[in-house]
């Protein structure tokens, strides 16, 4: 059981945040900050701006907290060797990393630079505007519920598949002679 929590948490964190739950090492990371150009004042701030007006942050968290949510319950439901607590600790525990992560400065950071490389400052000014009228609010207030139900298809579709996929896989992997 201990083993596949384990496995099930790092493909969570792997599929969440969208990297190798192992992330950067400190050198990697230093090396790719000195690499990445200074980010003018003017554009850096319009894209907080930017980012606060379309949630970004809690956006983020509730992407990474549903993907986790429906690894879980599957989890759930064909582990059941597996303690309902335990779900239920797993997915309070990484909701609240998934917040701190990404509330905090280093992510924030890297989503800043990110914009600035795919923007130029006068798209994110238009960003903010359209988010600032009615139809850009009327898109913040849908996503949410548009994400959850979107996820909800995907996870449909997914359970319909799934044992489809698996023969398709199977067979492939045999016919590599990957697996016996």
């Amino acid at each position: 059981m201990a083993r596949a929590l384990h496995c099930a948490l790092v493909t969570v964190l792997f599929l969440a945040t969208g990297q190798p739950a192992t992330g950067q090492t400190l050198g990697q990371a230093a090396a790719a900050a000195k690499k990445a150009p200074a980010i003018d004042a003017a554009i850096r701030a319009d894209i907080e701006r930017l980012m606060n007006i379309t949630g970004q942050t809690q956006i983020a968290v509730q992407m990474a907290t549903t993907m986790s949510d429906a690894i879980l319950n599957s989890i759930q439901q064909t582990q059941k060797a597996v303690p309902p607590r335990v779900i239920e600790v797993v997915k309070d525990v990484l909701q609240t990393e998934f917040a701190k992560a990404f509330a905090g400065s280093d992510i924030k950071d890297k989503q800043i630079a990110l914009y600035a490389k795919y923007y130029t400052h006068a798209d994110v000014k238009g960003l903010i505007a359209f988010y600032e009228s009615d139809l850009g609010k009327k898109a913040i207030a849908n996503m949410p519920t548009l994400m959850r139900e979107g996820a909800s298809i995907g996870e449909d579709w997914a359970k319909d598949a799934m044992p489809g996929i698996m023969q398709i896989l199977q067979a492939r992997l045999k016919a590599e002679g990957l697996i016996p």
